[in-house]
Order: structure tokens, then sequence, then C-alpha cells
């Protein structure tokens, strides 16, 4: 019996010790990964600061891709698919557009903004009119070809 009362307590240490050891190993990797992430964050705002700076000097020069450089490649402008939006309280005059042209199948209490968004992309690639008071837009990426 007194062998087992000496055994209990040191079980108990034991876990304890198991306890706080994963809590010492979570805090730091929690913050590990706290600094990471915030790492990657300036990282990322970085690369969308520059992108946007040489979209926008490729395309005052009029240009779709920038050159090829020996040893480094080159960069190409692409244009996404369209978001589209309905200006604030013109959703009735859409709905009503939608409906005109036979498309009511869009049309639930509103119209969900993806749904919007496909009719818009159809309508731009078919070249057709837009519903008064739908706006949308194109966001502009670089897609980079390194050199081989």
């Amino acid at each position: 019996m007194e062998n087992q009362e000496i055994v209990k307590p040191a079980q108990e240490q034991t876990a304890n010790n198991d306890e706080k050891s994963l809590i010492e190993k979570f805090k730091i990797q929690k913050e590990i990964v706290e600094g990471l992430t915030n790492t990657l964050k300036e990282a990322t705002m970085q690369l969308e600061s520059v992108e946007a700076q040489l979209i926008t000097l490729l395309e005052d020069d009029g240009k779709s891709a920038s050159a090829r450089y020996e040893n480094l490649g080159y960069v190409v402008v692409v244009e996404g698919a369209a978001f589209a939006s309905i200006e604030k309280g013109r959703q009735d005059e859409v709905m009503q557009f939608v409906a005109s042209i036979g498309r009511e199948d869009m049309i639930k209490t509103s119209i969900h903004s993806s749904t919007l968004s496909t009719f818009v992309r159809e309508q731009l690639k078919q070249n057709l009119p837009l519903p008064p008071g739908v706006t949308f837009y194109k966001p502009k990426t670089l897609r980079f070809y390194q050199a081989k």
C-alpha cells in the first residue's frame, strides 16, 4: 500500500508536467504562426503594390505584356472575370430589364450577386446591352513567365 501512495503522486506529477510542456509548446507554436501570418500579410501587401504599379506602367504604355528579359522572364496582364453589382435604388429597374429579355429565372426575391455577375459576363461576351443601373469591374492581375 505504501508503494501505491508513492507511485500515485508521481503519475499525477508526470501528467501535470506533460500538460505544462504541451501548453508551452502550443504557446511557442502559436507565436510562431502569428509572426509568420503577419509577415505573409505584409509581403502580400507589398506584392499587390508592385503588381498594381507594374500593371499601371504597362497600361500607360499601351501594353498588355512586358518585354522578355533574359534570365528573368516576362509578365502578361490578365483581365479577370466581371464582378457586377446593382446601383443603390435601382433593383426594380434591373429586375424589369431582366424579365423583359426572358430571364425571369434569375429573379428570386432579388437577383443574387453571383447570378448577376454570370449574366453580365454572358452579356459582355455577346456584346449585348447591360441592364440600366448595373455596374461591373474586371480585376486585373499579372501572370509571370519565368525564363527557361
